[in-house]
């Protein structure tokens, strides 16, 4: 008899969960009422939120999938060098950068040739650089081209009425000496951007086309596309100049000297320390001075010119002058090398001749000599140079003596200078011309794109603190973000409104349920339930009544949704919605309903844990 009595009084939560449920579908009417009344509150909530979500999320979809949104801009007119471009690229923000050639060598002249020969009209159209992953051309429909291929913008389809496949013909134009001159090239279209990419008239090629047609209307040729002209070869830059002269140089004549000369300072300076700065003696008579620059600032042969007209008829000989630079010689077998302290001779053959100096160098061949010392066993056959980060490799070669330290070397001043050149211009020696040439000093541009959006506004940021001015979409981006930031406000607000309605409604509902039926809780509390069994009644109806009440204003919600899409379907395109909620929201709502249920069964489980079991034998 105690063990049944005992059963009775732990009656097993479904029991509980079974009462709850009968009871609400006993009151059907009024469970309907409660439903329809949180499908009220919760409906408008998800509507609110699916518009500012798909809003949003279309807004950031278009400006994430289109590459332009992460473009930024150069507004400025300058040189960027390679290793500019080297530090840029290596930054994480930074997800495709190419240089640009300047603007006004961009514009060629181009038609589609046909097989028949009958081609479209000529239409002026740019160039612009691209290379691998650049993501305008891999976000649009495009392909990367190689150095035979091109990639042609809509805008400059429709006017030249090509297609992938055909043959672009590229006219470049210039005038050199008076004369006109063109040359052509021809492309093969592997691609036509989508309209998205822009209505620019463009045409996208390899850096090295757009080096190639700047390099020849500078005047210059291109061996490689076999277009005539001239070859830039390398100059001679001084770092100063040394003077011998028969007779003292005055004060002010020393002043006139560098005057508007390119020179800063002169100095006249005993033989000893000549040796220091030369490596070398001049004669044993005279007066001998030397003409320095400002910093690091070097001067070209028009400055020793210039120096050697204002000494006209003082029988004085000028010098150029290279500060010494530290070089090495390889063996013919290449696994010999030898480093040495690197001097110019500056004296021509007729000059060291009347100052006592052997003639060494022959002019017309500075660029294959060296002087080095007779101590120095074997010969070298080339030399190799490191200057500011660059190499210079190039033959030499070697002729020996007795009179030089095997730690020093001599080299023609000519050649001195082209070395000196080389910390702030860019040469390499070209075998078939047997001569040192210029590469490009830099690139007025660059075509750029940042990572993410998030990141284009700290990355202009950085190119400004650079001076370099740029235009980037940061403000729209902004303005997405800023309405986002907004949108979410006002629905939290509207939220929170609604959320404290729905909560006192419900609430006031499970209470006066509690106060119906406080009879049969009595008796329920008689035969054996405690009130911790009882407390979970209101809490269960009221689950069961948010979730039911989720569920309908899901389904008004999924309606509403479609319909608001299909009013909206021309300004979306497909696989977008404006209107839209994924599965993760509807858990987090799932999850908030519950929080507010529990809250709501507060006040009703309070009323519950109050029932007195008497009150049922009371009413009887």
């Amino acid at each position: 008899m105690n063990r049944r009595s005992n059963h009775q009084r732990k009656p097993s939560n479904g029991l509980v969960l079974s009462l709850a449920r009968k009871d609400l579908r006993y009151e059907w009417v009024l469970s309907l009422c409660l439903v329809m009344a949180v499908a009220a509150v919760l409906g408008p909530i998800l509507i609110l939120f699916g518009l500012k979500f798909g809003s949003i999320q279309l807004l950031t979809n278009r400006l994430i999938d289109d590459p332009r949104n992460c473009e930024i801009r150069p507004m400025v007119s300058r040189s960027f060098d390679r290793s500019w471009f080297s530090k840029v690229k290596k930054r994480k923000d930074v997800a495709f950068i190419v240089p640009m050639t300047r603007q006004i060598s961009t514009s060629v002249q181009a038609f589609v040739l046909s097989p028949e020969e009958k081609h479209t009209s000529p239409q002026t159209l740019n160039l612009l650089p691209t290379a691998e992953n650049d993501p305008l051309l891999l976000g649009n429909d495009g392909i990367i081209p190689d150095s035979n291929s091109c990639v042609i913008t809509s805008r400059s389809a429709e006017l030249l009425s090509g297609i992938p496949g055909d043959v672009l013909r590229l006219v470049v134009k210039r005038i050199l000496h008076g004369k006109y001159q063109k040359v052509t090239l021809d492309l093969k279209i592997i691609a036509i951007l989508s309209p998205r990419a822009g209505t620019r008239k463009a045409i996208y090629v390899p850096l090295s086309i757009l080096e190639a047609v700047e390099q020849y209307k500078d005047g210059e040729a291109v061996p490689k596309f076999g277009w005539p002209g001239q070859t830039a070869l390398a100059y001679p830059l001084y770092d100063g100049a040394i003077i011998w002269c028969p007779t003292d140089i005055s004060k002010l004549q020393q002043l006139k000297l560098t005057r508007n000369s390119g020179f800063s300072n002169i100095s006249e300076i005993q033989r000893s320390d000549l040796i220091n700065i030369a490596g070398y003696n001049i004669g044993k008579t005279g007066f001998v001075y030397f003409l320095s620059t400002h910093g690091n600032k070097g001067v070209g042969i028009e400055s020793i010119q210039t120096i050697k007209n204002r000494l006209r008829g003082r029988k004085a000989f000028v010098f150029p002058w290279t500060k010494p630079q530290t070089v090495k010689l390889f063996r013919g077998d290449k696994k010999g090398t030898k480093t040495v302290d690197l001097y110019s001779m500056g004296a021509a053959p007729r000059e060291a001749e009347q100052l006592d100096i052997r003639p060494y160098f022959q002019t017309n061949t500075y660029g294959k000599q060296i002087l080095i010392s007779n101590s120095i066993a074997g010969s070298f056959t080339n030399l190799s140079a490191m200057i500011e980060g660059r190499r210079l490799s190039f033959p030499v070669t070697t002729i020996q003596t007795d009179n030089i330290s095997e730690k020093n070397a001599f080299i023609h001043a000519e050649l001195a200078g082209i070395l000196r050149l080389m910390s702030e211009r860019t040469i390499s020696y070209n075998k078939i011309l047997d001569n040192f040439t210029l590469a490009r000093r830099g690139y007025a541009g660059f075509r750029l794109y940042a990572s993410t959006i998030e990141t284009v506004d700290a990355l202009r940021h950085h190119l400004e603190n650079q001076d370099v001015s740029v235009v980037t979409k940061a403000e729209q981006i902004r303005n997405v973000k800023e309405l986002d930031f907004y949108l979410t406000l006002v629905f939290w607000l509207i939220a929170v409104v609604a959320a404290s309605g729905g909560l006192a409604t419900l609430a006031a509902s499970l209470y006066a349920s509690i106060e119906r039926k406080k009879k049969e809780l009595s008796i329920l509390r008689l035969i054996g339930f405690s009130g911790m069994d009882l407390l979970r009644f209101p809490l269960y109806q009221g689950v069961m009544i948010s979730f039911l009440g989720l569920i309908t204003a899901l389904f008004f919600f999924s309606v509403i949704s479609w319909i608001i899409n299909s009013l909206f379907k021309n300004l979306i395109q497909p696989g977008e919605s404006l209107c839209f909620l994924q599965a993760g929201h509807v858990a987090i709502f799932l999850v908030i309903i519950l929080l507010i249920t529990v809250i709501s069964s507060i006040s009703a489980a309070w009323r519950i844990m109050r029932l007195d079991p008497a009150e049922a034998l009371r009413d009887e």
